[in-house]
């Protein structure tokens, strides 16, 4: 059983489909971490992931 005083995370391999071929093209790997409420996405994955769109995908 999963307490609240533990972080637990988990790994879900989520598919990427093309809907007009019914075709898979890939798969996206979410990191989520266990809370009352559910599974949920870390809130430092989420800042890190705006910081990285800034440095790295905006550079000329």
């Amino acid at each position: 059983m999963i307490t609240t005083d533990e972080k637990v995370y988990r790994y879900f391999i989520q598919p990427q489909l093309d809907k007009i071929n019914n075709t898979l093209v890939g798969y996206e790997l979410l990191m989520k971490y266990y809370t009352p409420e559910g599974w949920r996405p870390p809130v430092h994955s989420l800042i890190f992931l705006q910081k990285f769109l800034r440095t790295h995908l905006l550079q000329p």
